[in-house]
């Protein structure tokens, strides 16, 4: 955000009068008009960036309270910083639980995941367990979860998060076979030897009956093969 900002009031009420304030003060509304055009839809969106929802969070606390508080609030930019402030090693599976029944866009559901499932002490649980329930939100954002925090995943875990994407991508369900990719390419882009064997597990969808595994084939391989220029 341009503007500078002032000192943070000290009593709960006036930080959410002040977070809204500034909200409103960097309100793009052609940017939520693109964005409900696109099927992103929140109950209240003022089009902040995401670059400047993250500035306006570093002058922010990181307190359990305030983030539920915000989180609470229907406002599209509220529960994105609730997934900045909240602290991570207070996120556990019960809590997530409670969260993913705000959750009905891919952006806050890949936000919630990014910032904040996928630092919790649950991430690892959270991704296998998530990946493989039949709530098209929660399967999706275990997927998205697992992405985010694929590199400390054991391998038991990561062999179940990985036998569930050939299950998982039966689904014709958007938000499933996005998350489902997502997953692939950032397990498949740690280094050479990772993206070819991505590469080798996701040949079945290549030429399948079904468009979202052909989906989940060309992006993650368009995105592999022109990382490390296979």
């Amino acid at each position: 955000m341009q503007a500078s900002f002032q000192i943070l009031p000290s009593t709960l009420e006036k930080q959410l009068v002040y977070i809204k304030k500034n909200i409103y003060l960097h309100k793009n509304g052609i940017v939520s008009e693109s964005m409900e055009a696109k099927g992103i839809r929140y109950s209240l969106n003022y089009g902040v960036s995401i670059p400047d929802l993250k500035q306006l969070a570093d002058t922010l606390q990181h307190d359990a309270l305030l983030a539920q508080r915000l989180w609470d609030e229907n406002i599209r930019e509220t529960k994105l910083l609730a997934t900045l402030l909240f602290p991570t090693e207070m996120m556990n599976e019960e809590k997530a639980t409670t969260w993913l029944k705000d959750i009905h866009n891919i952006e806050l559901a890949e936000q919630t995941a990014r910032n904040l499932f996928s630092k919790s002490p649950d991430a690892a649980s959270i991704a296998s367990n998530w990946c493989q329930s039949t709530n098209s939100w929660q399967c999706s954002i275990g997927f998205m979860t697992a992405a985010y925090c694929v590199g400390t995943l054991a391998f038991n875990i990561r062999s179940i998060i990985d036998q569930q994407t050939f299950i998982s991508s039966k689904q014709d369900t958007y938000e499933i076979y996005w998350a489902i990719a997502l997953y692939l390419k950032k397990q498949g882009a740690s280094d050479l030897t990772s993206a070819n064997e991505v590469l080798v597990r996701i040949i079945p969808f290549k030429d399948s009956s079904l468009m979202h595994e052909r989906y989940i084939f060309e992006e993650v391989s368009t995105e592999l093969q022109y990382r490390f220029e296979i």
